[in-house]
């Protein structure tokens, strides 16, 4: 938080949107309003449904995933997905992520001068934030689209079905009597 309310300060025309819980004690707003950024430049707000979650990340000139660690990098795969290029920390899952998206920038985790660099050299290029973002999109799509992953899904079934045969048991939570009618039909 620190690093965006930095730029925000040097950078006069950048507005914060943090998807995050709102509460009067926010430590993004009191950040803000130590370092003089106006109130109205930053927006807290609070739990999102997932329509207003895409408007969000389609209007963003650039987002921010400063995580620690990520179990796959979703923040990060939804953002591409939606033509937005990301400033992420090279954590966790991300940097697979971002290689997949191809949309954005890596940065040392929990370094908040590099992120404020990355953030800086996006904000300074709206040409390549342009290119990355409509780049990304069609990486991700290609690779994480619920179709691209049904059809992986798939055939790593069929691979290892035929290297396995057909299982000798299996466990179910049919009843008794629903497994007998099963089998005797097969």
């Amino acid at each position: 938080v620190r690093s965006l309310c930095y730029l925000m300060k040097n950078y006069r025309d950048v507005r914060l949107v943090l998807v995050d819980e709102d509460h009067p004690l926010h430590d993004a707003r009191k950040l803000a309003a130590q370092l003089g950024v106006a109130p109205e430049r930053l927006r807290i707000t609070g739990r999102v449904e997932t329509d207003e979650l895409v408007r969000l990340y389609q209007r963003a000139s650039l987002v921010v995933v400063p995580s620690l660690y990520e179990g796959f990098g979703l923040p990060a795969t939804e953002a591409m997905a939606c033509g937005a290029p990301v400033v992420a920390s090279r954590a966790g899952a991300l940097p697979e992520v971002m290689e997949t998206g191809g949309g954005g920038l890596l940065v040392a985790p929990g370094d908040p001068d590099a992120l404020a660099k990355g953030i800086a050299t996006l904000l300074e290029q709206p040409e390549a934030r342009a290119r990355l973002g409509a780049e990304a999109r069609s990486r991700i799509v290609a690779a994480y689209s619920w179709p691209r992953i049904a059809e992986r899904t798939a055939a790593l079934y069929r691979r290892v079905c035929s290297a396995r045969g057909r299982p000798t048991s299996t466990t179910t939570s049919a009843s008794d009597g629903e497994r007998a009618a099963t089998a005797s039909s097969v």
